[in-house]
């Protein structure tokens, strides 16, 4: 129900993250449970998640990732452009 045959499609920022193993999702996972004080992330506490799950994405494609899935009004320009430049593997 609701499933689709097909590849599926993703934005541009979300390509570098796209093939992580459960491994790393795990270790994220942990990482975040460390470093976050809550749901509400800043930029900066998502790339030390990133950095304390050593996880080998850059700073630039944690930082596009978080412009495309903030949802504070001041970023509703930068969603939009992030969802115009969906692709796929």
């Amino acid at each position: 129900m609701g499933q689709r045959v097909g590849k599926v499609s993703y934005t541009r920022a979300a390509a570098p993250f796209v093939n992580l193993t459960p491994t790393e999702l795990e270790q994220l996972w942990r990482s975040f449970n460390e470093v976050a004080e809550g749901f509400g992330l800043r930029p900066g506490e998502l790339r030390r998640i990133f950095a304390a799950a050593r996880s080998a994405v850059r700073h630039e494609d944690v930082d596009a990732l978080f412009r495309c899935l903030d949802t504070d009004l001041v970023s509703q320009a930068a969603q939009a452009k992030c969802r115009c430049g969906a692709g796929g593997a």
